[in-house]
């Protein structure tokens, strides 16, 4: 039985989450990154996922209400089929935003790497002695290493809160894109650990520079700090793919519902969209 055969088997009997979890199910099978996945999309080896989810559930909804009146059965395939559509263009979105901010991190972590060496190898005696300027390249330094593991964290927390909300605590990462994830958080926290540790030898001939705990990064301070911050990116990740995917499918109030989440981003208190549309 190939591929196809054996998905559209499984999708007569599945709701529209089932049916997006059980393509990605098979694409973590077969590919060990989006990129790798998109690939295969682009030079026709694989199919555009949007459309396969949306049809797939759409035609599972109506065998489902078979016998049922016909407009029943309609507002059930079309319903099925922009909730499949949604849940996968969230995905997507999710992808590219939260894989090129950990990106992002593997490229501040190398610049904050060259910038402790660079602090190390030049105390102030050696430029001069300008204390000022050594004491303000560390705080620099701090600035950039807090940024980075913000980053790292905000990126994991919206990719946590998304498989929690919408997917049911499925994976929802591929094997390598998974990894990316874990390496920037863990390297981000690397950062912190060596900065607090050589702090002492930062601040020698630099009276600025404190090494008490105002100086100092605390990890879990900055975790909580972007708690607010993961919601508000994932809460508009979710009102974005909604958007989109009704655009998608056809639909004429996909940019009506863009513009609102773009107004809304960093508002207090804006809501996800439910599965189902609202």
């Amino acid at each position: 039985m190939t591929t196809k055969t054996r998905l559209a088997e499984i999708e007569k009997r599945l709701s529209p989450q089932e049916v997006v979890l059980a393509h990605l199910d098979e694409a973590m099978q077969r590919y060990r990154s989006v990129d790798a996945w998109a690939t295969a999309v682009v030079k026709g080896k694989a199919e555009v996922p949007i459309n396969a989810v949306a049809d797939a559930a759409g035609q599972a909804a109506a065998r489902a209400m078979r016998g049922q009146a016909r407009r029943a059965i309609a507002d059930a395939e079309a319903d099925a089929a922009r909730q499949a559509a949604f849940l996968l263009q969230l995905l997507v979105d999710m992808w590219a935003d939260c894989l090129s901010q950990v990106e992002t991190c593997r490229l501040e972590a190398r610049l904050c790497i060259s910038q402790m060496q660079v602090l190390l190898l030049r105390p102030p005696a050696i430029d001069g002695g300008d204390e000022a300027a050594h004491g303000c390249a560390v705080q620099r330094l701090r600035g950039l290493i807090e940024t980075t593991i913000a980053r790292a964290h905000v990126a994991q927390g919206v990719i946590e809160a998304i498989r929690q909300g919408y997917f049911a605590g499925r994976p929802i990462l591929l094997a390598d894109d998974s990894r990316a994830v874990e390496e920037a958080v863990h390297v981000a926290e690397a950062l912190v650990r060596e900065f607090n540790g050589i702090l002492p030898l930062l601040c020698e001939g630099a009276p600025d520079v404190g090494e008490d705990d105002g100086h100092q990064i605390d990890p879990d301070a900055v975790r909580r700090e972007v708690a607010p911050d993961v919601h508000r990116e994932a809460v508009f990740l979710a009102r974005i793919a909604q958007a989109e995917a009704i655009k998608l499918i056809g639909e004429d109030d996909g940019y009506s519902l863009a513009c609102a989440a773009y107004r809304d981003r960093f508002a207090e208190g804006a809501e996800a969209p439910r599965l189902g549309r609202e």
